[in-house]
Protein backbone atom coordinates (compact mmCIF):
# COMPACT_ATOMS: atom_id res chain seq x y z
CA UNK A 1 0.00 0.00 0.00
CA UNK A 2 1.25 3.54 -0.60
CA UNK A 3 2.10 6.21 1.77
CA UNK A 4 -0.61 8.48 0.08
CA UNK A 5 -3.58 5.59 0.32
CA UNK A 6 -2.16 4.95 3.94
CA UNK A 7 -2.67 8.79 4.50
CA UNK A 8 -5.87 9.17 3.21
CA UNK A 9 -7.98 6.16 4.53
CA UNK A 10 -6.49 6.85 7.91
CA UNK A 11 -7.45 10.29 7.17
CA UNK A 12 -11.17 9.23 6.47
CA UNK A 13 -10.97 7.40 9.71
CA UNK A 14 -9.85 10.16 11.66
CA UNK A 15 -12.23 12.59 10.77
CA UNK A 16 -10.40 14.33 7.44
CA UNK A 17 -7.53 15.09 9.36
CA UNK A 18 -3.52 13.42 9.85
CA UNK A 19 -1.06 15.64 10.62
CA UNK A 20 -0.56 18.63 8.19
CA UNK A 21 -2.96 16.97 5.67
CA UNK A 22 -6.14 17.75 6.28
CA UNK A 23 -8.96 16.64 3.72
CA UNK A 24 -12.25 17.68 3.49
CA UNK A 25 -15.62 15.19 2.66
CA UNK A 26 -18.66 16.10 1.06
CA UNK A 27 -21.68 16.36 2.97
CA UNK A 28 -25.32 16.23 1.80
CA UNK A 29 -27.30 18.86 3.70
CA UNK A 30 -24.66 21.39 4.12
CA UNK A 31 -25.52 23.71 1.81
CA UNK A 32 -23.32 23.72 -0.17
CA UNK A 33 -24.07 21.87 -4.18
CA UNK A 34 -20.35 19.54 -4.38
CA UNK A 35 -20.83 18.27 -8.36
CA UNK A 36 -17.55 16.87 -8.32
CA UNK A 37 -19.25 14.21 -5.34
CA UNK A 38 -22.34 13.91 -7.26
CA UNK A 39 -24.68 16.44 -5.47
CA UNK A 40 -26.98 17.79 -7.98
CA UNK A 41 -28.34 20.04 -5.19
CA UNK A 42 -27.79 20.57 -1.60
CA UNK A 43 -30.46 22.86 0.05
CA UNK A 44 -29.14 22.54 3.44
CA UNK A 45 -30.92 19.77 4.84
CA UNK A 46 -32.11 16.08 5.70
CA UNK A 47 -35.92 16.52 3.77
CA UNK A 48 -36.95 14.64 1.04
CA UNK A 49 -40.08 15.99 -1.21
CA UNK A 50 -39.04 19.23 -1.09
CA UNK A 51 -37.39 19.43 -4.52
CA UNK A 52 -33.64 18.08 -3.30
CA UNK A 53 -33.76 14.53 -1.61
CA UNK A 54 -31.86 14.11 1.15
CA UNK A 55 -28.85 12.08 -1.33
CA UNK A 56 -28.61 15.36 -2.57
CA UNK A 57 -30.56 14.71 -6.28
CA UNK A 58 -33.16 16.67 -7.81
CA UNK A 59 -36.39 15.37 -7.12
CA UNK A 60 -38.93 15.47 -10.09
CA UNK A 61 -42.84 15.96 -9.83
CA UNK A 62 -42.22 17.80 -6.61
CA UNK A 63 -44.51 21.03 -5.93
CA UNK A 64 -42.35 23.85 -4.43
CA UNK A 65 -39.62 22.66 -6.63
CA UNK A 66 -39.67 26.22 -9.15
CA UNK A 67 -40.44 23.70 -12.32
CA UNK A 68 -43.63 23.73 -13.68
CA UNK A 69 -44.66 19.90 -13.64
CA UNK A 70 -46.73 17.19 -14.46
CA UNK A 71 -49.86 17.77 -12.77
CA UNK A 72 -49.20 21.42 -11.63
CA UNK A 73 -50.51 24.50 -12.81
CA UNK A 74 -47.98 26.88 -11.66
CA UNK A 75 -44.29 26.23 -9.13
CA UNK A 76 -43.58 29.14 -7.61
CA UNK A 77 -40.97 27.57 -5.54
CA UNK A 78 -42.81 28.89 -2.41
CA UNK A 79 -45.62 28.24 0.72
CA UNK A 80 -47.49 31.77 0.51
CA UNK A 81 -51.09 30.82 0.27
CA UNK A 82 -52.14 34.20 -0.85
CA UNK A 83 -50.06 34.64 -4.07
CA UNK A 84 -51.28 33.47 -7.58
CA UNK A 85 -49.71 30.51 -7.06
CA UNK A 86 -50.91 27.81 -4.70
CA UNK A 87 -50.01 24.45 -4.07
CA UNK A 88 -48.82 24.18 -7.49
CA UNK A 89 -52.47 24.92 -9.10
CA UNK A 90 -53.69 28.94 -10.20
CA UNK A 91 -55.26 30.80 -7.26
CA UNK A 92 -59.19 31.43 -8.19
CA UNK A 93 -61.94 33.41 -6.63
CA UNK A 94 -63.42 29.95 -4.51
CA UNK A 95 -60.76 28.07 -3.40
CA UNK A 96 -60.47 29.43 0.25
CA UNK A 97 -57.02 31.57 -0.25
CA UNK A 98 -57.39 35.19 -0.27
CA UNK A 99 -54.91 36.37 -2.89
CA UNK A 100 -53.50 39.60 -1.60
CA UNK A 101 -54.15 42.44 -4.06
CA UNK A 102 -56.79 40.81 -6.22
CA UNK A 103 -59.27 39.44 -3.67
CA UNK A 104 -61.35 40.84 -0.25
CA UNK A 105 -62.53 37.51 1.04
CA UNK A 106 -63.23 33.91 -0.36
CA UNK A 107 -65.28 31.94 1.95
CA UNK A 108 -64.88 28.89 -0.92
CA UNK A 109 -68.73 28.63 -1.36
CA UNK A 110 -71.89 30.15 -3.87
CA UNK A 111 -73.66 31.27 -1.41
CA UNK A 112 -74.09 34.96 -2.25
CA UNK A 113 -75.63 36.18 0.48
CA UNK A 114 -73.14 35.35 3.44
CA UNK A 115 -69.96 37.57 4.54
CA UNK A 116 -68.37 36.91 1.27
CA UNK A 117 -69.76 37.52 -2.34
CA UNK A 118 -69.13 34.57 -5.14
CA UNK A 119 -67.25 37.64 -6.91
CA UNK A 120 -64.35 37.57 -3.89
CA UNK A 121 -65.80 41.07 -2.45
CA UNK A 122 -67.16 41.88 0.65
CA UNK A 123 -70.74 43.02 0.49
Amino acid sequence: MRMGSILLSLSALLGGCVGPTCLSCPVCGDGVVETEYGEECDDGNNTSSDGCSTSCTLESDVCGNGIVEAGEECDDANAIDVDSCVMCVEAFCGDTYVVSGTEECDDGNTDDTDYCRNDCTLP
